[in-house]
């Protein structure tokens, strides 16, 4: 009988000599795995095949250098009458009858009257005992009575107050039955007919402005041309000019006086540079523009360009462009949109557009 050492030893002996009997099988079945894997069998080269992703596309504009441009400024002003007065009696007395505010009145018209019951009657006496003297031929009778009667109609007149033009009672200063002196204010009319705008300017922007020209006033919601009625003559508070303008057609504003209105402006500005969208500035620290400028390949058939950053200077904004200055050079392209996708050194694919427009094509979808 063999002892527990050796059977321990034939054991382990055992085991090495399958290990090495199994080893070839074990591997024919790795070599196959691994061809599973990769599809590539060793001596066989593997069948690899890239797409290559077309670089980003952006639009882009040719910028052309301007040395002069036209700024639209946008100040306030408020819609008022072309005309306006106040009125009164040439006579004291007691009032008869005082309009109320917002009433109108045509040319003419009688807006107020006084109670002159008693110089109404003389008046008919008057005109009774003046056809009596004609019937009996009395002349001298006659040419007395007609000059008193002048005078009663000249008492009776200044008892009333006429509409001077179209106009309707802005205020009054009276009641009915109440005690007025004569010659005070009892009531402010305004005319009706072609308001005007009156609004103070600045210096910079008042000498742009001529009688020949045509401006854009905006009233609620309504957008009316205007014409330079007249200017002050005197600047009030000092570097502002006070301004009216005429409104040519007033159909379908129904603002009150007094509203605001806003008056827009259009004035030379020597100011150079090129202009490029909003969308094309780039904020590149504080207070530090830029832009992005693609430089074309020579070989202007693939339309690619390399992406460069340039600092600019803002000059003017307006709606939708920014007019700057700065190493830029006529003719270059501006990236417009799509700025944010690329960064400088990068290639992308480029979408010229008129030199004219400051706006660019909407991007091709990127795939």
């Amino acid at each position: 009988m063999k002892s527990t050492d050796s059977l321990s030893r034939d054991l382990k002996l055992n085991r090495h000599d399958a290990f090495y009997r199994f080893l070839p099988a074990f591997t024919a079945i790795a070599w196959i795995t691994l061809a599973g894997c990769d599809n590539s069998f060793p001596g066989r080269p593997a069948n690899v095949s890239r797409k290559t992703k077309p670089p980003l596309t952006v639009n882009a504009v040719e910028v052309q250098r301007v040395d002069s441009t036209t700024e639209t400024v946008t100040y306030f002003g408020s819609l008022e009458p072309n005309r306006q007065a106040y009125l009164g009696f040439g006579t004291g007395g007691n009032i008869d009858s005082m309009p109320a505010i917002g009433d109108r009145f045509a040319q003419d018209d009688q807006i107020a009257s006084l109670k002159l019951t008693e110089v109404e009657q003389q008046r008919s006496t008057l005109e009774q005992n003046i056809e009596a003297a004609t019937s009996s031929q009395q002349n001298a009778l006659v040419e007395s009575l007609q000059a008193e009667l002048a005078q009663i109609n000249a008492s009776i007149a200044a008892g009333q107050i006429t509409a001077p033009f179209d106009c309707a009672i802005a205020e009054t200063f009276a009641f009915d039955g109440g005690l007025v002196e004569g010659k005070k204010r009892a009531v402010k009319v305004v005319e009706l007919g072609q308001p005007n705008v009156q609004i103070s300017l600045p210096r910079r922007v008042a000498r742009w402005i001529n009688p020949q020209g045509s401006y854009t006033f905006v009233i609620g919601a309504v957008a009316k041309q205007g014409q330079l009625l007249r200017r002050g003559v005197t600047e009030d508070p000092v570097g502002n000019t006070e301004m009216w303008f005429t409104l040519v057609d007033v159909e379908g504003i129904e603002a009150a006086f007094g509203s605001t209105v806003e008056c827009r402006f259009n004035i030379s500005n020597e100011s150079s540079g090129y202009w490029v969208p909003v969308a094309a500035l780039n904020r590149s620290g504080r207070g530090i523009w830029s832009v992005m400028v693609i430089v074309p390949f020579e070989d202007a058939e693939q339309g690619l360009g390399t992406v460069q950053n340039k600092i600019v200077q803002v000059q003017q904004i307006d709606d939708q462009r920014v007019l700057v200055i700065g190493p830029i050079a006529p003719g270059e392209l501006v990236v417009a949109e799509g700025r944010h996708r690329i960064v400088a050194g990068q290639t992308v694919g480029i979408n010229a557009v008129n030199p004219e427009s400051s706006v660019a094509r909407n991007p091709e979808i990127e795939p």
